[in-house]
């Protein structure tokens, strides 16, 4: 089993502008294409696979900005990440396959249930981004100036750290926001990468009314897991897609927060999703 001391040895995909790297596991006949969250690499998605499916095969991506997936590109494109799932499924001989995404890679299989919905037969989402868009997001991503403000926080983040401060007093920002702001944002080098990914990924909004209707006129059993204390990425957020109860989408609640991507999820998941 691989640990996060001995990452397994990369594989790449050329698409466009963007050489992704990826990692393999498992032999079985059902394919799993996964993405990781923000922050994290295939490593991650090829751990938990061996907790939640151990006898399926597995293709783990590195998605933009992470791990050993460079790209010469400001931002991809919905055709980039369609050509890459075609050029997976091509070669590694199959029709369809399943994903699994967390976080983050949430964004990214959401858009590929809507590009491509009859290639996919099933997907589990995990705290999964692209429910809703981030207005910040927007802000920053999209406009000149939003890209000039947040420049200025890359050389000097302290007004930004003073703000969450004043808002975590005034009982406006949860204290667990605060911290996961620091995290991410405590180096420069940090604070680049949100940028450089946030710029990657402006182009992949999921249209989650066309998504829906596609779940169901393609029957892909698809499976949302929250933590019920995530401040991240809330629960309440999976009615965004799964509003009425709709037949192919099931909802999981964990007694967790955001990190949902440990063995002992991977587990419980298992014993919870059977088919």
């Amino acid at each position: 089993m691989n640990t996060p001391s001995t990452p397994s040895q990369r594989r790449f995909i050329k698409v466009g502008g963007t050489r992704w790297a990826y990692t393999e596991s498992g032999e079985g006949e059902d394919l799993w294409v996964t993405f990781h969250g923000y922050g994290q690499s295939a490593d991650v998605m090829e751990r938990f696979m061996q907790h939640f499916r151990p006898g399926s095969r597995g293709v783990h991506f590195d998605l933009l900005h992470h791990g050993e997936t460079t790209t010469e590109q400001e931002s991809i494109t919905p055709s980039d990440l369609a050509d890459l799932l075609a050029k997976v499924l091509r070669e590694k001989g199959v029709d369809r396959c399943s994903m699994l995404a967390f976080s983050l890679g949430g964004k990214v299989a959401l858009k590929l249930v809507e590009l491509m919905p009859g290639k996919v037969e099933r997907m589990v989402l995990i705290a999964p981004d692209g429910l809703k868009v981030n207005p910040l997001y927007r802000f920053t991503a999209n406009t000149r100036f939003g890209g000039w403000l947040y420049a200025r926080v890359i050389n000097d983040p302290k007004n930004l750290f003073t703000a969450t401060n004043v808002l975590r007093r005034s009982s406006i920002l949860h204290p667990k926001i605060e911290q996961f702001i620091h995290r991410q944002l405590d180096t420069r080098e940090k604070r680049e990468r949100v940028f450089n990914v946030w710029r990657a990924f402006r182009n992949i909004i999921p249209d989650l009314g066309d998504i829906r209707s596609k779940i169901k006129r393609y029957n892909i059993s698809t499976v949302l897991v929250f933590g019920r204390h995530d401040r991240i990425i809330r629960p309440s957020l999976g009615r965004k897609l799964d509003f009425d109860d709709h037949p192919n989408i099931r909802t999981i609640i964990m007694e967790k927060g955001h990190d949902l991507y440990g063995p002992d999820v991977a587990v419980e998941l298992r014993s919870l999703i059977r088919s």
